[in-house]
Protein backbone atom coordinates (compact mmCIF):
# COMPACT_ATOMS: atom_id res chain seq x y z
CA UNK A 1 0.00 0.00 0.00
CA UNK A 2 1.37 3.12 -1.02
CA UNK A 3 2.24 5.68 1.94
CA UNK A 4 -0.77 8.97 2.00
CA UNK A 5 2.16 11.34 2.14
CA UNK A 6 3.80 9.60 -1.07
CA UNK A 7 0.70 9.08 -2.71
CA UNK A 8 0.19 12.96 -2.26
CA UNK A 9 3.57 13.76 -3.82
CA UNK A 10 2.77 11.47 -7.23
CA UNK A 11 -0.78 12.75 -7.06
CA UNK A 12 0.44 16.63 -6.83
CA UNK A 13 1.89 17.49 -10.13
CA UNK A 14 -1.69 16.13 -12.16
CA UNK A 15 -3.66 18.02 -9.83
CA UNK A 16 -1.36 21.23 -10.26
CA UNK A 17 -1.54 20.40 -14.38
CA UNK A 18 -5.65 20.45 -13.93
CA UNK A 19 -5.90 23.43 -11.41
CA UNK A 20 -3.58 25.27 -13.48
CA UNK A 21 -3.79 24.49 -17.43
CA UNK A 22 -0.79 24.79 -19.89
CA UNK A 23 -1.01 27.99 -21.67
CA UNK A 24 2.11 28.42 -23.82
CA UNK A 25 0.64 25.48 -26.76
CA UNK A 26 1.71 27.33 -30.03
CA UNK A 27 -0.86 27.97 -32.68
CA UNK A 28 -0.06 26.18 -35.92
CA UNK A 29 0.31 27.51 -39.12
CA UNK A 30 1.71 26.08 -42.54
CA UNK A 31 5.17 27.74 -43.64
CA UNK A 32 5.50 27.45 -47.66
CA UNK A 33 8.62 26.62 -48.33
CA UNK A 34 10.66 28.11 -51.48
CA UNK A 35 13.44 28.74 -53.90
CA UNK A 36 12.17 31.11 -56.41
CA UNK A 37 12.55 34.91 -55.93
CA UNK A 38 9.03 35.40 -57.25
CA UNK A 39 6.08 36.80 -55.60
CA UNK A 40 2.61 36.56 -55.42
CA UNK A 41 -0.31 38.56 -53.94
CA UNK A 42 -1.75 37.54 -51.01
CA UNK A 43 -4.96 37.86 -48.47
CA UNK A 44 -4.92 38.45 -44.78
CA UNK A 45 -8.50 37.36 -43.33
CA UNK A 46 -8.00 40.29 -40.72
CA UNK A 47 -10.75 40.68 -37.12
CA UNK A 48 -10.58 44.13 -35.81
CA UNK A 49 -9.53 43.94 -32.18
CA UNK A 50 -10.89 47.34 -31.21
CA UNK A 51 -12.48 49.60 -33.24
CA UNK A 52 -10.36 51.19 -36.32
CA UNK A 53 -10.59 54.06 -38.85
CA UNK A 54 -9.68 52.94 -42.49
CA UNK A 55 -6.56 54.83 -42.64
CA UNK A 56 -5.60 53.59 -39.13
CA UNK A 57 -5.90 50.16 -40.86
CA UNK A 58 -3.95 50.67 -44.09
CA UNK A 59 -1.26 52.52 -41.76
CA UNK A 60 -0.95 48.85 -39.20
CA UNK A 61 -0.71 47.00 -42.39
CA UNK A 62 1.48 49.32 -44.45
CA UNK A 63 -1.27 48.62 -47.13
CA UNK A 64 -2.49 51.60 -49.59
CA UNK A 65 -6.10 52.22 -48.62
CA UNK A 66 -7.23 52.03 -51.92
CA UNK A 67 -6.00 48.76 -52.14
CA UNK A 68 -8.05 48.00 -48.98
CA UNK A 69 -10.76 49.47 -50.63
CA UNK A 70 -10.59 47.02 -53.71
CA UNK A 71 -10.19 43.89 -51.68
CA UNK A 72 -13.40 44.66 -50.05
CA UNK A 73 -15.18 46.36 -52.52
CA UNK A 74 -15.76 49.12 -50.09
CA UNK A 75 -17.57 52.12 -52.39
CA UNK A 76 -14.26 54.61 -53.02
CA UNK A 77 -16.36 57.46 -53.51
CA UNK A 78 -17.96 57.45 -50.30
CA UNK A 79 -17.19 60.70 -48.22
CA UNK A 80 -14.12 61.12 -45.81
CA UNK A 81 -13.23 57.41 -46.90
CA UNK A 82 -10.13 57.40 -45.02
CA UNK A 83 -11.92 58.48 -41.56
CA UNK A 84 -14.45 55.83 -42.00
CA UNK A 85 -14.40 53.84 -38.48
CA UNK A 86 -14.68 49.85 -38.48
CA UNK A 87 -16.47 48.33 -35.23
CA UNK A 88 -14.11 45.69 -33.50
CA UNK A 89 -15.01 41.65 -34.59
CA UNK A 90 -15.67 43.47 -38.52
CA UNK A 91 -13.17 41.64 -41.03
CA UNK A 92 -11.56 43.17 -43.32
CA UNK A 93 -9.21 41.43 -46.65
CA UNK A 94 -5.97 43.02 -46.84
CA UNK A 95 -3.87 42.24 -49.68
CA UNK A 96 -0.11 42.00 -48.92
CA UNK A 97 2.77 40.72 -51.16
CA UNK A 98 4.21 37.45 -50.71
CA UNK A 99 7.82 36.93 -51.52
CA UNK A 100 10.76 34.14 -51.13
CA UNK A 101 12.54 35.30 -47.72
CA UNK A 102 14.76 32.65 -46.25
CA UNK A 103 13.21 29.78 -48.08
CA UNK A 104 9.85 30.22 -46.94
CA UNK A 105 7.00 32.31 -47.66
CA UNK A 106 6.35 35.41 -45.34
CA UNK A 107 5.29 38.58 -45.92
CA UNK A 108 8.05 41.38 -44.29
CA UNK A 109 6.32 44.37 -45.75
CA UNK A 110 4.83 45.63 -42.35
CA UNK A 111 6.72 46.96 -39.54
CA UNK A 112 5.90 48.47 -36.09
CA UNK A 113 7.24 50.73 -33.97
CA UNK A 114 7.31 49.76 -29.96
CA UNK A 115 5.76 52.14 -27.78
CA UNK A 116 5.73 52.28 -23.85
CA UNK A 117 4.34 49.45 -21.91
CA UNK A 118 4.22 47.42 -25.57
CA UNK A 119 4.37 43.78 -24.78
CA UNK A 120 4.31 41.12 -27.43
CA UNK A 121 1.15 39.99 -26.67
CA UNK A 122 -0.16 43.29 -27.46
CA UNK A 123 1.44 43.61 -30.52
CA UNK A 124 0.14 40.09 -31.74
CA UNK A 125 -3.63 41.12 -30.49
CA UNK A 126 -3.37 44.20 -32.39
CA UNK A 127 -2.64 42.22 -36.07
CA UNK A 128 -5.62 39.87 -35.03
CA UNK A 129 -3.53 37.07 -33.95
CA UNK A 130 -2.07 36.63 -37.65
CA UNK A 131 1.16 36.19 -35.88
CA UNK A 132 2.11 35.00 -32.49
CA UNK A 133 4.00 36.49 -29.41
CA UNK A 134 6.71 33.93 -30.46
CA UNK A 135 6.89 34.66 -33.63
CA UNK A 136 7.50 38.22 -33.18
CA UNK A 137 10.10 37.84 -30.92
CA UNK A 138 11.73 35.38 -32.79
CA UNK A 139 12.12 37.58 -35.93
CA UNK A 140 13.73 40.56 -34.45
CA UNK A 141 15.77 38.76 -31.82
CA UNK A 142 14.09 39.77 -28.39
CA UNK A 143 14.46 37.67 -25.48
CA UNK A 144 15.02 38.54 -21.92
CA UNK A 145 18.38 39.71 -22.41
CA UNK A 146 17.21 42.05 -25.50
CA UNK A 147 13.31 43.07 -24.08
CA UNK A 148 11.10 45.36 -26.24
CA UNK A 149 12.42 49.15 -26.08
CA UNK A 150 10.32 52.14 -26.61
CA UNK A 151 11.08 53.44 -30.21
CA UNK A 152 12.44 50.43 -31.77
CA UNK A 153 11.61 48.82 -35.23
CA UNK A 154 9.78 45.20 -35.05
CA UNK A 155 9.13 43.57 -38.34
CA UNK A 156 5.76 41.89 -38.22
CA UNK A 157 6.41 38.40 -40.08
CA UNK A 158 2.50 37.80 -41.26
CA UNK A 159 1.34 34.53 -42.96
CA UNK A 160 1.04 34.07 -46.54
CA UNK A 161 1.15 31.27 -48.94
CA UNK A 162 1.54 31.03 -53.33
CA UNK A 163 2.01 27.56 -53.96
CA UNK A 164 2.40 29.19 -57.60
CA UNK A 165 -0.86 30.41 -57.10
CA UNK A 166 -2.75 27.19 -58.14
CA UNK A 167 -4.60 24.10 -56.58
CA UNK A 168 -5.59 21.06 -58.26
CA UNK A 169 -4.60 22.50 -61.31
CA UNK A 170 -6.86 25.49 -60.95
CA UNK A 171 -6.04 29.55 -60.70
CA UNK A 172 -5.75 30.27 -56.92
CA UNK A 173 -5.26 33.44 -54.22
CA UNK A 174 -4.48 32.24 -51.03
CA UNK A 175 -5.75 34.06 -47.72
CA UNK A 176 -4.67 33.28 -44.24
CA UNK A 177 -7.47 32.88 -41.71
CA UNK A 178 -7.48 32.98 -37.85
CA UNK A 179 -9.48 29.84 -36.68
CA UNK A 180 -11.93 31.02 -34.01
CA UNK A 181 -13.03 29.91 -31.06
CA UNK A 182 -16.17 28.02 -31.76
CA UNK A 183 -15.23 26.58 -34.98
CA UNK A 184 -14.14 23.76 -37.15
CA UNK A 185 -12.21 22.78 -39.89
CA UNK A 186 -15.83 21.60 -41.58
CA UNK A 187 -17.41 24.98 -40.65
CA UNK A 188 -14.47 26.64 -42.17
CA UNK A 189 -14.64 24.73 -45.06
CA UNK A 190 -18.47 25.09 -45.74
CA UNK A 191 -18.11 28.87 -45.27
CA UNK A 192 -15.71 29.50 -48.04
CA UNK A 193 -17.12 26.82 -50.22
CA UNK A 194 -13.95 24.73 -49.64
CA UNK A 195 -13.76 20.56 -49.13
CA UNK A 196 -11.94 19.41 -45.68
CA UNK A 197 -9.71 17.14 -47.25
CA UNK A 198 -8.70 20.31 -49.74
CA UNK A 199 -8.04 22.19 -46.42
CA UNK A 200 -6.12 19.00 -45.00
CA UNK A 201 -3.90 19.13 -47.92
CA UNK A 202 -3.27 22.55 -48.33
CA UNK A 203 -2.44 23.05 -44.86
CA UNK A 204 -0.27 19.95 -44.40
CA UNK A 205 -2.97 18.24 -41.34
CA UNK A 206 -2.63 14.83 -40.19
CA UNK A 207 -5.74 14.62 -38.97
CA UNK A 208 -8.97 16.97 -39.93
CA UNK A 209 -8.68 19.18 -36.11
CA UNK A 210 -7.64 22.69 -35.77
CA UNK A 211 -6.96 24.66 -32.42
CA UNK A 212 -8.43 28.20 -31.83
CA UNK A 213 -5.61 30.65 -33.18
CA UNK A 214 -4.06 28.44 -35.84
CA UNK A 215 -3.42 30.58 -38.56
CA UNK A 216 -5.01 28.39 -42.10
CA UNK A 217 -4.39 28.73 -45.65
CA UNK A 218 -7.91 29.38 -47.57
CA UNK A 219 -7.64 28.65 -51.09
CA UNK A 220 -10.02 30.86 -52.77
CA UNK A 221 -9.97 29.52 -56.71
CA UNK A 222 -11.13 30.10 -60.12
CA UNK A 223 -13.88 27.94 -61.11
CA UNK A 224 -17.38 27.73 -61.99
CA UNK A 225 -20.10 27.53 -59.60
CA UNK A 226 -19.14 24.68 -57.57
CA UNK A 227 -22.57 23.91 -56.63
CA UNK A 228 -26.50 25.27 -56.35
CA UNK A 229 -28.77 25.24 -53.28
CA UNK A 230 -32.47 25.19 -53.38
CA UNK A 231 -34.33 26.49 -50.70
CA UNK A 232 -38.04 25.93 -51.15
CA UNK A 233 -40.70 28.44 -49.39
CA UNK A 234 -42.98 26.91 -46.84
CA UNK A 235 -45.80 27.95 -48.89
CA UNK A 236 -44.17 25.88 -52.14
CA UNK A 237 -44.91 22.50 -49.91
CA UNK A 238 -48.17 24.06 -48.39
CA UNK A 239 -46.85 23.16 -45.20
CA UNK A 240 -45.53 25.80 -42.95
CA UNK A 241 -43.10 25.47 -40.52
CA UNK A 242 -41.63 22.52 -42.68
CA UNK A 243 -38.06 22.50 -42.78
CA UNK A 244 -36.60 23.91 -45.99
CA UNK A 245 -35.15 20.84 -48.65
CA UNK A 246 -31.90 21.62 -50.27
CA UNK A 247 -30.12 20.00 -53.02
CA UNK A 248 -26.90 20.45 -54.15
CA UNK A 249 -25.58 20.36 -58.22
CA UNK A 250 -23.12 20.88 -59.95
CA UNK A 251 -23.10 23.80 -62.78
CA UNK A 252 -20.62 24.21 -65.41
CA UNK A 253 -22.52 27.27 -66.60
CA UNK A 254 -20.59 29.31 -64.96
CA UNK A 255 -22.04 31.68 -61.79
CA UNK A 256 -24.99 34.05 -61.83
CA UNK A 257 -25.64 36.60 -58.68
CA UNK A 258 -25.65 36.02 -55.15
CA UNK A 259 -29.01 35.56 -54.37
CA UNK A 260 -32.17 35.23 -56.85
CA UNK A 261 -35.30 35.81 -55.16
CA UNK A 262 -38.85 34.74 -56.35
CA UNK A 263 -42.19 33.75 -55.15
CA UNK A 264 -41.26 30.12 -55.18
CA UNK A 265 -37.33 29.47 -54.23
CA UNK A 266 -34.37 31.07 -53.43
CA UNK A 267 -31.02 30.24 -54.99
CA UNK A 268 -27.45 30.48 -53.95
CA UNK A 269 -24.53 29.71 -55.91
CA UNK A 270 -21.25 29.64 -54.91
CA UNK A 271 -18.53 31.40 -56.90
CA UNK A 272 -14.62 32.52 -56.14
CA UNK A 273 -12.79 34.93 -58.67
CA UNK A 274 -11.72 35.64 -62.00
CA UNK A 275 -8.30 35.07 -63.22
CA UNK A 276 -6.10 37.06 -65.92
CA UNK A 277 -5.21 33.53 -66.96
CA UNK A 278 -6.75 32.77 -70.29
CA UNK A 279 -6.61 36.32 -71.58
CA UNK A 280 -3.14 36.35 -73.09
CA UNK A 281 -2.02 39.56 -71.00
CA UNK A 282 1.58 40.62 -71.50
CA UNK A 283 3.83 40.36 -68.22
CA UNK A 284 1.44 40.03 -65.67
CA UNK A 285 -0.95 37.59 -63.89
CA UNK A 286 -4.04 38.51 -62.15
CA UNK A 287 -6.49 36.52 -59.59
CA UNK A 288 -9.47 38.85 -57.93
CA UNK A 289 -11.65 37.30 -55.76
CA UNK A 290 -15.74 37.82 -56.76
CA UNK A 291 -17.56 40.75 -56.02
CA UNK A 292 -14.09 42.54 -55.64
CA UNK A 293 -11.50 44.50 -57.98
CA UNK A 294 -8.15 45.13 -58.02
CA UNK A 295 -6.01 48.40 -59.34
CA UNK A 296 -2.78 47.41 -61.26
CA UNK A 297 -0.46 49.02 -64.07
CA UNK A 298 0.77 51.57 -61.49
CA UNK A 299 -2.82 52.03 -60.61
CA UNK A 300 -3.87 52.84 -64.07
CA UNK A 301 -6.02 50.33 -64.41
CA UNK A 302 -9.20 49.04 -62.29
CA UNK A 303 -9.98 45.16 -63.12
CA UNK A 304 -13.29 44.13 -62.09
CA UNK A 305 -14.60 40.62 -60.94
CA UNK A 306 -18.52 41.26 -60.86
CA UNK A 307 -21.02 38.81 -59.39
CA UNK A 308 -22.82 36.98 -62.28
CA UNK A 309 -19.31 36.51 -64.47
CA UNK A 310 -15.90 35.15 -63.86
CA UNK A 311 -14.32 37.39 -66.44
CA UNK A 312 -12.39 40.47 -65.61
CA UNK A 313 -13.51 43.71 -66.72
CA UNK A 314 -10.59 46.16 -66.87
CA UNK A 315 -11.20 49.96 -67.51
CA UNK A 316 -9.32 53.10 -66.60
CA UNK A 317 -9.17 53.38 -62.93
CA UNK A 318 -9.81 57.27 -62.73
CA UNK A 319 -7.64 57.91 -59.89
CA UNK A 320 -3.83 58.52 -62.27
CA UNK A 321 -3.84 61.96 -64.22
CA UNK A 322 -0.49 60.41 -65.68
CA UNK A 323 -1.52 57.43 -67.44
CA UNK A 324 -1.29 56.99 -71.08
CA UNK A 325 -1.86 54.46 -73.62
CA UNK A 326 -5.70 53.83 -72.91
CA UNK A 327 -7.11 53.72 -76.50
CA UNK A 328 -6.98 51.37 -78.83
CA UNK A 329 -5.28 52.06 -81.82
CA UNK A 330 -7.14 53.42 -84.85
CA UNK A 331 -10.57 53.55 -82.66
CA UNK A 332 -11.97 55.93 -80.55
CA UNK A 333 -12.60 53.34 -78.21
CA UNK A 334 -10.68 53.31 -74.69
CA UNK A 335 -10.21 50.32 -72.34
CA UNK A 336 -13.21 48.90 -71.35
CA UNK A 337 -15.35 50.14 -73.65
CA UNK A 338 -17.61 48.28 -76.41
CA UNK A 339 -18.99 49.32 -79.62
CA UNK A 340 -22.05 47.27 -80.56
CA UNK A 341 -23.42 47.07 -84.15
CA UNK A 342 -26.33 45.50 -85.01
CA UNK A 343 -26.45 43.28 -88.20
CA UNK A 344 -29.53 41.55 -89.86
CA UNK A 345 -28.63 38.51 -88.19
CA UNK A 346 -27.21 39.24 -85.00
CA UNK A 347 -24.62 42.15 -84.17
CA UNK A 348 -20.88 42.49 -84.40
CA UNK A 349 -18.85 43.71 -81.00
CA UNK A 350 -16.01 45.40 -81.15
CA UNK A 351 -14.00 45.95 -77.48
CA UNK A 352 -10.89 47.70 -76.17
CA UNK A 353 -9.32 45.33 -74.08
CA UNK A 354 -6.80 45.49 -71.29
CA UNK A 355 -3.61 43.06 -72.24
CA UNK A 356 -1.25 43.48 -69.55
CA UNK A 357 1.36 46.28 -68.89
CA UNK A 358 5.24 46.69 -68.63
CA UNK A 359 6.88 49.83 -66.67
CA UNK A 360 4.42 52.32 -67.68
CA UNK A 361 3.96 50.88 -71.01
CA UNK A 362 -0.08 49.66 -71.22
CA UNK A 363 -0.51 47.13 -73.65
CA UNK A 364 -4.26 46.65 -75.13
CA UNK A 365 -5.94 45.63 -78.35
CA UNK A 366 -8.97 45.98 -80.40
CA UNK A 367 -11.15 42.59 -80.13
CA UNK A 368 -14.09 41.59 -82.92
CA UNK A 369 -16.63 39.42 -82.19
CA UNK A 370 -19.86 38.55 -83.66
CA UNK A 371 -23.23 37.01 -82.18
CA UNK A 372 -26.37 36.12 -83.08
CA UNK A 373 -27.84 36.67 -79.74
CA UNK A 374 -26.64 40.61 -78.69
CA UNK A 375 -27.10 42.07 -75.40
CA UNK A 376 -30.31 43.53 -74.29
CA UNK A 377 -32.41 40.61 -76.32
CA UNK A 378 -34.63 39.40 -74.58
CA UNK A 379 -33.99 35.54 -75.65
CA UNK A 380 -30.03 35.45 -74.72
CA UNK A 381 -29.15 32.21 -74.17
CA UNK A 382 -25.57 30.52 -73.72
CA UNK A 383 -24.30 32.18 -76.96
CA UNK A 384 -24.77 35.63 -74.88
CA UNK A 385 -21.38 37.85 -74.98
CA UNK A 386 -19.68 38.05 -72.07
CA UNK A 387 -16.89 40.46 -70.80
CA UNK A 388 -16.50 44.04 -71.02
CA UNK A 389 -19.92 45.92 -70.14
CA UNK A 390 -21.08 48.69 -72.64
CA UNK A 391 -20.23 51.36 -70.64
CA UNK A 392 -18.27 52.17 -68.08
CA UNK A 393 -19.35 51.94 -64.39
CA UNK A 394 -18.61 55.10 -62.55
CA UNK A 395 -19.38 53.87 -58.75
CA UNK A 396 -16.61 52.08 -58.36
CA UNK A 397 -13.79 54.27 -60.04
CA UNK A 398 -11.53 54.79 -56.93
CA UNK A 399 -10.52 57.58 -55.30
CA UNK A 400 -6.92 58.65 -54.22
CA UNK A 401 -5.50 56.96 -51.36
CA UNK A 402 -4.95 59.38 -48.68
CA UNK A 403 -2.68 59.41 -45.84
CA UNK A 404 -3.64 58.57 -42.20
CA UNK A 405 -5.26 61.48 -40.63
CA UNK A 406 -7.39 62.11 -37.68
CA UNK A 407 -11.05 61.94 -37.43
CA UNK A 408 -12.61 64.69 -36.14
CA UNK A 409 -15.53 62.93 -34.17
CA UNK A 410 -16.02 59.04 -34.19
CA UNK A 411 -17.96 58.27 -37.37
CA UNK A 412 -21.41 55.16 -37.18
CA UNK A 413 -19.79 51.73 -38.82
CA UNK A 414 -20.45 52.36 -42.86
CA UNK A 415 -22.66 49.71 -45.07
CA UNK A 416 -19.32 49.72 -47.36
CA UNK A 417 -18.71 45.75 -47.60
CA UNK A 418 -17.74 45.19 -43.79
CA UNK A 419 -20.30 43.57 -41.80
CA UNK A 420 -19.61 45.13 -38.01
CA UNK A 421 -22.51 44.60 -36.66
CA UNK A 422 -22.22 40.48 -36.74
CA UNK A 423 -19.00 39.55 -35.57
CA UNK A 424 -20.06 35.81 -36.74
CA UNK A 425 -20.60 36.58 -40.22
CA UNK A 426 -17.84 35.23 -42.56
CA UNK A 427 -19.24 36.12 -45.53
CA UNK A 428 -15.78 37.01 -47.42
CA UNK A 429 -16.63 38.55 -50.38
CA UNK A 430 -19.90 40.41 -49.65
CA UNK A 431 -19.58 44.12 -51.55
CA UNK A 432 -21.73 47.42 -51.12
CA UNK A 433 -24.67 48.14 -53.18
CA UNK A 434 -25.03 44.46 -53.98
CA UNK A 435 -28.42 45.51 -55.53
CA UNK A 436 -27.07 47.77 -58.22
CA UNK A 437 -24.20 44.92 -59.43
CA UNK A 438 -27.00 42.04 -59.23
CA UNK A 439 -28.77 44.24 -61.49
CA UNK A 440 -25.80 44.58 -63.93
CA UNK A 441 -25.52 40.89 -63.94
CA UNK A 442 -25.58 38.51 -66.89
CA UNK A 443 -28.49 36.45 -67.67
CA UNK A 444 -29.10 33.92 -69.73
CA UNK A 445 -32.02 31.66 -70.57
CA UNK A 446 -30.35 28.17 -70.81
CA UNK A 447 -28.76 28.42 -67.15
CA UNK A 448 -32.47 29.43 -65.92
CA UNK A 449 -34.29 26.76 -67.84
CA UNK A 450 -32.20 24.30 -66.33
CA UNK A 451 -32.65 25.63 -62.77
CA UNK A 452 -37.08 24.96 -63.39
CA UNK A 453 -36.01 21.76 -64.71
CA UNK A 454 -34.74 20.44 -61.95
CA UNK A 455 -36.73 21.77 -59.34
CA UNK A 456 -39.67 20.42 -60.93
CA UNK A 457 -38.19 17.06 -61.01
CA UNK A 458 -38.07 16.76 -57.06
Amino acid sequence: MVPQGKLLSLLLPSLLLFVFPCTTTHAKSVIEPCSSSDSCTSLLSYILPYDSKLSEIAYRFQVNISDISAANSINPTTSFLSNQIFHAKSIVKIPIPCPCVDGIRRSISTTYTVRAADTAEFISEGYGGLVSPQQIMSANGVDARNPLMSGQTLLIPLPCTCFNNSDNGIATVYMSYVVQSDESLGSIAMEFDTTVMDLEAVNGLGQPVVDPGDVLAIPISVRAASGVIFSWLDKLFGNPGSKPQSLRLDSSHGTIANQLHSNKFTIRLFYAACSSANLNWHNETLIVPNGSYALTANDCIKCICEPGSLNLQCLPSGIESSCSHLQCKDSDLFIGDTYVENTSIGCNITACEYRGHYGRKIFRSLVNSSYVQCPGDRNCNATCPSGSPLSNNPDLVPSIALPPVSSPSPAPCPNMGIDGSNPRNRKSFNISSNEELLKKASWCTLLLLEVVYYFFLL
